[in-house]
């Protein structure tokens, strides 16, 4: 077990392992790939609009359909839907993937009522689980 203090960022090319990441610095930000771990990152659409994996971990801010692919996201992947209108989006299963509803036996599409807001949760790259505020 080693001890490392940095007083500058540290920026490296290659993965590190740890067990444990303790930061000390409250004021200063912890970051990775997609950016300060404290906040979900965003992605606005206005258009009909696909997930792909880089939507892994994000938010997705639309006023319009989205289709939840198969084979794009492994267990444990998970992205939130934000319906930003006044109005109910379509929430769509795609070829392939086993969209279930949450706590019920339904499968398939489903509706985001206006303002909802839903997790979409894979457990395989087929099977994913929608819940959350407003899912019709």
């Amino acid at each position: 077990s080693t001890n490392i203090a940095f007083s500058k960022p540290l920026n490296v090319s290659g993965a590190i392992t740890c067990t444990t990441l303790t930061q000390t610095n409250a004021s200063g930000s912890l970051s990775d790939d997609k950016g300060e771990i404290r906040s979900v990152p965003g992605n606005t659409q206005t258009t009909a609009y696909t997930l792909v994996l880089t939507d892994h971990g994000k938010h997705i801010n639309t006023n319009a359909q989205v289709t939840v692919p198969a084979n794009v996201f492994s267990a444990g992947h998970s992205i939130t839907i934000a319906n930003t209108s006044n109005a109910g989006i379509n929430l769509i299963q795609g070829s392939g993937l086993t969209l279930r509803n949450a706590g019920q036996t339904t499968t398939g599409d489903r509706v985001i009522n206006n303002y909802g807001l839903v997790t979409v949760f894979f457990t395989s790259a087929t099977e994913a689980y929608a819940s959350g505020s407003g899912l019709a």
